[in-house]
Formats: structure tokens, sequence, C-alpha cells
């Protein structure tokens, strides 16, 4: 081979895009029977609720059925937020949904592709089964951060949408938290700082903004005393 065409084939490796490709497949038990995680499945507000990331009111119906969502997602102190359109096919005789996604992150110059298949099995004595395979695709500069975080991603979607499954099929205990705000009186602690009235921020024992002798008021079951949770 010529000089002139070893220098062909190192340009066009130079000019190659890197992209990074994922393939997950696994299987879950949800505590839930299958019409239930049907219904679910197809209900997009629910399914888009179990988003890591999902921006705010970015959520809104797209052309041809589809829906667009904002993804705000960090990695190695990078942050990615994605423009996403998303596809979800699912005939009534399935039981199960067929999803595509595209997307876009204009200030990485990333690109995104993939597509999902869950089904749904016969309901089991400890719970139903649901089976998901997936391939998703990034393209840019930064791909090769994509692989652990799609996984990350995959992992969070799933752990929030058995978790979201059972607990709506069961009333939400009461917590401390949710008995100040019933009373009216939503402050159930001060800030260190300041000692301004702090009440429940996020209800998930993830921000602290309920912390309280050192205990979460959204963690902490209610004893039935109510108002007395308040700080004045």
């Amino acid at each position: 081979m010529s000089r002139h065409g070893n220098d062909d084939a190192w340009n066009r490796r130079r000019r190659a895009t890197p992209k990074a490709e994922v393939d997950v497949a696994d299987r879950v038990i949800v505590p839930a029977d299958g019409e239930a995680i049907v219904a679910r499945l197809r209900d997009v507000e629910f399914v888009a609720g179990c988003l890591p990331g999902l921006v705010p009111g970015s959520l809104a119906p797209a052309e041809d059925g589809a829906f667009r969502a904002q993804l705000r997602q960090t990695a190695v102190g990078v942050t990615a937020t994605w423009d996403l359109v998303i596809g979800l096919d699912a005939p009534p005789a399935r039981q199960g949904v067929a999803v595509a996604l595209s997307g876009s992150e204009a200030r990485l110059h990333l690109t995104m592709a993939g597509t999902a298949d869950v089904d749904v099995g016969a309901g089991e004595a400890g719970g139903t089964p649901v089976d998901y395979r997936g391939h998703v695709a990034v393209e840019g500069r930064l791909a090769a951060t994509g692989g652990p975080i799609i996984r990350r991603i995959v992992g969070e979607i799933l752990e929030r949408f058995v978790a979201a499954l059972a607990a709506s099929g069961r009333e939400a205990p009461r917590t401390a938290a949710s008995a100040a705000i019933a009373s009216g009186a939503p402050a159930v602690g001060r800030s260190f700082r300041f000692h301004r009235p702090r009440g429940p921020l996020c209800g998930a024992g993830w921000c602290a903004q309920c912390e309280r002798g050192g205990a979460l008021a959204c963690r902490t079951p209610d004893d039935g005393a109510g108002a007395p949770h308040t700080v004045g």
C-alpha cells in the first residue's frame, strides 16, 4: 500500500466519531398484578416520573403520538441536558410496550438513539415478572462517558418504577411531615444558622430540609400527635 493510502486510512480513523453502545437485558419481579403493570407502562406521565433527572415541566406531546422531554444528568463533573423524543408503541393485544428513543445534547455535541422492549409475564406468588431488553447508542466526543451513565439511568428507572408500582397499590404511610402539612403548620424544624422555620421539600429523604432532632420528618412515622410535630 502506498504512503498516500496509509494517510487516507489514518485520516478516516481520526475522523471517526466516538461511539458508545450499551445493551441491557434482565428480569425484575414487580409486587403488582399484570394488568396494573401494563396500564402503568402505557401511562407516559407515570413512566416519565420514574426518569432520574427529568427536568420539571419538560414533558410535552410531540408529533405522531411521541413525547418530548428533557433529561439532565451529571457524570465526571460534566452536566448534560438531553432533548429527547420518546415514542411508545403499545398494541392492545400485547402485554407490554416497545419504546423508541432519540435525543441530542447540543452543548456537548452528543446524539443518542435507542430501542427497548418491555414484556409482562404471568403473575406468580411473589409478584409479576417483567422482562426488558434495550439497546442505546451515544455518539460524540464525550461518548465514552455514555455507557456508565446509561447503565446507571436504566438501573434507577427500574428501581423507581418498581417502587412506584408497589406504592400505587397501597395507601401511603402517614409521616410526621405529612401530618404537619395536613395540620396547616408545615414547619417541622429550624435552620442551623439563622433558626428560620423549615418544612418538608422533597418528601423522599434526599434534601434533609425537614431534619429535626437527628431524624427526617418525611421518613419518621407519625405518632398521631399531628400539630405538635411543628415548631413555632
